[in-house]
């Protein structure tokens, strides 16, 4: 995985948990971490993300599909903290991969696939909550269960064979290619993002003034802030 940072403030975190998977490693998953990812480009680029801090977010998204393009069949693109990729009554680690592989397995062998597009829900969360308990791991998750009935197109799933560069949520081919490749949607039954657009405190109410209501009783992630506090 590659991760991007403008101003370096998770290090601190990623130093810990490096440190805890050394003492006690599983499986073989590692995280590119690009600290300050805009000094990576320019000076110039550097001292405007100081007060545009994603004026770099697509030369990320260039980046991590050149350099995945020798390393990995499929690329997904999560933009901010707020999300995460779920795949609903299944708890087991790497299920991405087998809802993947399910998909694959599915397509004409003859149709190139550029972009699997995964839906996602806004979440609305407890607005009377105790400070401490917010800033516990997995907290906002916990108290976030509550989401808008709308599932919406979010998050591209790329093949970055095909795809050049992106947004955050598509994918661009080569200009004038014959056939840039097909698109299909992932349903929510089998992956959905859970979007937690209230994860800080000046967002609460956010989920009901993009949806008008979010009312939806969800507690599908009940499980996860327990693996986040086991990390």
């Amino acid at each position: 995985a590659e991760l991007y940072d403008v101003d370096g403030s998770l290090h601190s975190i990623l130093e810990r948990r490096a440190a805890k998977r050394a003492r006690n490693p599983r499986g073989t998953a590692t995280i590119s971490y690009w600290k300050a990812w805009p000094t990576n480009l320019s000076v110039a680029l550097a001292d405007a993300s100081r007060i545009h801090p994603y004026c770099t977010e697509t030369w990320a998204y260039a980046h991590c599909l050149t350099t995945h393009r020798a390393l990995s069949r499929w690329v997904m693109l999560l933009h901010a903290p707020d999300e995460f990729v779920m795949s609903p009554g299944r708890e087991r680690r790497g299920e991405l991969l087998r809802v993947l592989d399910g998909i694959e397995a599915d397509l004409p062998e003859d149709e190139p696939l550029t972009l699997l597009r995964v839906k996602a829900s806004s979440f609305a969360r407890a607005d009377t909550v105790n400070d401490a308990f917010v800033t516990s791991r997995g907290a906002i998750i916990a108290m976030s269960q509550w989401r808008g009935e709308q599932r919406y197109l979010h998050t591209p799933v790329l093949d970055p064979a095909l795809c050049l560069c992106a947004g955050p949520h598509t994918c661009y081919a080569e200009a004038d290619s014959d056939f840039p490749g097909m698109v299909q949607e992932i349903p929510p039954k089998d992956l959905v993002v859970h979007h937690y657009v209230e994860m800080l405190a000046r967002n609460v109410g956010r989920c009901a003034r993009q949806h008008k209501s979010c009312i939806v009783p969800d507690d599908s992630a009940f499980w996860l802030p327990r693996v986040l506090q086991g990390m």
